[in-house]
């Protein structure tokens, strides 16, 4: 949360930002004694965790569950 008074960065400079992590992210596992360490391999397991749960999630119609249903009444 921004200091009182401070304004959350816009959606471009969080994204140029976590860009450029990642970036750096990849340069650092392009070492196989980094890649290989088991903490590195937990962590990264999490982030894809992480990763996934949104990206599963887009796809989702919240609020399906209220639509009636295809059946006809006779």
């Amino acid at each position: 949360m921004p200091a009182f008074g401070t304004t959350m960065p816009c959606a471009d400079t969080e994204a140029d930002a976590t860009t450029t992590v990642i970036a750096g992210l990849r340069n650092r596992l392009a070492r196989a004694e980094t890649a290989g360490h088991p903490a590195v391999q937990r962590e990264l397991r999490k982030t894809r965790r992480a990763i996934d749960q949104p990206l599963d999630q887009t796809g989702r119609k919240p609020g399906r569950h209220r639509f009636p249903s295809t059946a006809t009444a006779s």
